[in-house]
């Protein structure tokens, strides 16, 4: 009973595909999938079954969570189908049910990497440990897969946040910059000439340069705005001593 509660945990949110072409074999199994699965697909030969395999893909952008299929049935094969699941999507858990007398190709099956087998006529104690083993590990799988994509959606979220705070920062730094520059053009109209042809110069030295060059190059979206703050000490010097035509008297120079 206690393995019969700990096979819930882990399976009732599982999907399952089980394929048999017996119709009292696939109706008494059915039965005994239903009470531990909360899909339970059931198809009667390997062609119906790899048909709604990729359909169910198609449908919900994922694949079943195990395979649980015979071996021996017309149309295609059990052996058939696992090879063609496999091309497919070879992390498919597959439960193959075998007849002992097909013992030589389920020899084949598991030496391919099957996840599990079960033995005909079906012992119910054993068809429920091998599901609850083969259901906890894709239970841990499942549970692995959302972790590693909850974190790369954090760590995503993260650098979104770090490019949205360096974005922020650098439109401060040009905005301070910007207005800074404003203060020399307007301070003195040969200054604010000058600072125009600094500006061509600037973007025109940048452009020339190759792409290694421009990626090593720290800060690289600031040294375009650079250029406004080359004049910047001319600021403290008075109007009538920076625009003086005539040379500067002892009193008018700064030490």
């Amino acid at each position: 009973m206690n393995k019969i509660k700990e096979l819930i945990k882990y399976s009732e949110t599982l999907n399952v595909l089980y394929v048999e072409d017996d119709e009292n074999m696939r109706e008494d199994t059915s039965e005994i999938l239903e009470d531990y699965f909360d899909t339970l697909d059931t198809t009667i030969n390997g062609q119906e079954a790899l048909d709604k395999y990729n359909k169910y893909y198609q449908t919900y952008g994922e694949y079943y969570d195990l395979i649980i299929t015979d071996i021996n049935m017309p149309i295609m094969d059990g052996e058939v189908l696992i090879k063609e699941i496999e091309s497919i999507n070879d992390q498919q858990s597959i439960i193959v049910i075998s007849a002992y007398n097909e013992s030589s190709r389920l020899m084949r099956l598991i030496q391919k990497g099957i996840t599990s087998f079960v033995l005909k006529p079906i012992d119910s104690t054993q068809f429920v440990g091998i599901l609850y083993k083969t259901c906890k590990n894709i239970f841990a799988q499942k549970n692995l897969k959302l972790y590693h994509e909850m974190l790369y959606n954090k760590n995503k979220n993260l650098d979104l946040k770090v490019k949205e705070l360096s974005q922020e920062v650098i439109a401060t730094q040009r905005l301070s910059i910007e207005t800074i520059g404003n203060m020399v053009e307007s301070y003195d109209e040969e200054t604010g000439n000058h600072v125009k042809r600094i500006e061509a110069y600037t973007h025109l030295i940048i452009d020339q340069l190759d792409i290694d060059t421009k990626n090593q190059l720290e800060d690289k979206d600031i040294i375009p705005f650079a250029y406004l703050l080359h004049d910047i000490g001319k600021l403290i010097i008075p109007k009538h001593v920076l625009q003086k035509p005539g040379a500067l008297q002892k009193d008018e120079l700064i030490h």
